[in-house]
């Protein structure tokens, strides 16, 4: 059922709100890890809410250790995930990618479906973040508050995924009371992300499939509106857990700035599901990118950043599904942002390409360019990716 037609969810957001802007003593951070950890046993009931604390433990005794390893001198290395820490998170990771291919199909792999309710593939995201960022020296949040990262209850479905930075940076500032302006922009964003779901998304999806008619794609058409309707569906949930989120006062990221709006495909995923694009550059793409220019060297600067642009939007691929469909679909999608940039580049070598009547052109053509592409880019794996 959806998370957003649920009565419990409401009432347990609007009791998160207000119990998280008490004024309790404790850091910030602390006090929704709290408020997190019951509002998950109210919706998920207490077995999955034990399951997610269980696994913020463990995340945090792994972290812990490697927070003493760093602090025990010098010599000891401080770079880089601890191994066992990544086999563990990745290992779920497949799993639940595996289960969920299984529970289609109707013969489930797992005997709970813990992973899948919490949305496993955002709690991945958030446990190589957070274990990234202590790795790098940062401060390891308490296991609650550590379970209130990588498990809160406003971002259950459909992420956004959170940055580990920007929740530490929330623990270390002193709390402040919700001003009247903030609630209201709250609310209002909010209320703006259930009209895209709830109103222009369903409706949409009743009026190209009918009331209970299942979501296919017979043609190119098909897959337009479903592409919009996911635009719709996918933004409208984001907002709902950006409104939330500043309700509470936890650091919840944009996840979609005007993507339709685009003027390239580059631009596009600078928009679409923001948080992940940003996840992707942070610890995928720059760092791969890096270590190929050192090994390659400067000169071959643009093949590195090419090469590594497939490699990063084929993980995205199979971050959506662990199937050769979505491995492929990742290859088609990194290499259309590579032949993109090699054609802008140049482009703009030319100088007519500076001009205020080609950068009008862009803006004009550009968003038509990016929604032909991207239809087509995903009108063949539609069935495996909704």
């Amino acid at each position: 059922m959806n998370l957003l037609l649920r009565a419990d969810f409401w009432w347990v957001a609007g009791l998160a709100c207000l119990l998280v802007r008490l004024p309790w003593p404790g850091r910030p951070m602390l006090r929704f890890g709290l408020v997190n950890a019951g509002a998950l046993a109210l919706l998920l009931g207490w077995r999955q809410a034990a399951g997610a604390g269980l696994l913020a433990l463990v995340a945090w005794a792994l972290l812990t250790l490697l927070q003493r390893r760093g602090a025990s001198g010098p010599a000891a290395p401080r770079s880089g995930l601890p191994l066992v820490y990544l086999v563990l998170a990745a290992g779920l990771f497949v799993l639940h990618k595996l289960d969920l291919e299984r529970r289609a199909g109707g013969a489930a792999l797992l005997p709970v479906d813990l992973l899948a309710r919490l949305a496993y593939s955002y709690v991945f995201l958030r446990l190589v973040d957070a274990g990234r960022c202590v790795a790098d020296g940062l401060r390891l949040l308490d296991p609650l508050s550590l379970l209130g990262y990588l498990c809160p209850f406003h971002m259950l479905v459909a992420g956004p995924v959170g940055v580990y930075r920007d929740h530490l940076a929330a623990d270390e500032a002193s709390p402040a009371p919700l001003g009247f302006a903030v609630a209201l922009a709250g609310v209002d964003t909010v209320t703006t992300g259930l009209l895209y779901k709830l109103v222009l998304a369903e409706g949409l999806r009743i009026f190209a499939f009918g009331l209970d008619g299942p979501l296919r794609t017979a043609g190119l058409a098909d897959s337009a509106l479903l592409f919009v309707y996911l635009f719709f569906d996918f933004a409208g949930y984001s907002l709902v857990a950006l409104g939330l989120g500043r309700l509470m006062g936890v650091p919840t990221p944009v996840n979609f700035d005007r993507p339709l709006l685009a003027a390239n495909l580059t631009d596009f995923w600078r928009r679409w599901h923001a948080s992940l694009g940003q996840w992707v550059r942070t610890h995928i793409f720059l760092p791969l990118q890096t270590r190929l220019v050192r090994s390659w060297g400067p000169s071959r600067a643009r093949a590195a950043a090419l090469l590594t642009l497939i490699l990063s939007f084929t993980f995205v691929g199979l971050w959506h599904g662990l199937s050769v469909p979505m491995l492929l679909w990742g290859v088609a999608l990194g290499t259309s942002l590579a032949a993109e940039k090699l054609v802008r580049d140049w482009l703009l070598r030319h100088r007519w390409a500076h001009g205020p009547g080609a950068q009008r052109l862009a803006q004009v053509l550009g968003p038509a360019y990016v929604f032909v592409a991207m239809v087509l880019l995903l009108h063949p794996v539609w069935g495996v990716l909704l």
